[in-house]
């Protein structure tokens, strides 16, 4: 996407634990991945990660 919506982070949700999958949709774009079944407290450190990441490379 154009623009500022390019910034916007995005997280998979997967119900795949294999690190392969999660290097796969890191090469994707994707920002971040949460597994499932969620656990509230992981989900929110996967959200943190991501959120922390964008603040560092708008700071650059």
């Amino acid at each position: 996407l154009p623009g500022p919506a390019s910034a916007l982070p995005i997280l998979a949700l997967t119900a795949n634990a294999d690190p392969r999958d999660e290097a796969d949709y890191l090469a994707a774009g994707m920002d971040g991945v949460a597994q499932k079944p969620i656990q509230p407290e992981a989900l929110l450190n996967a959200i943190r990660l991501v959120l922390s990441r964008g603040e560092t490379a708008q700071a650059a």
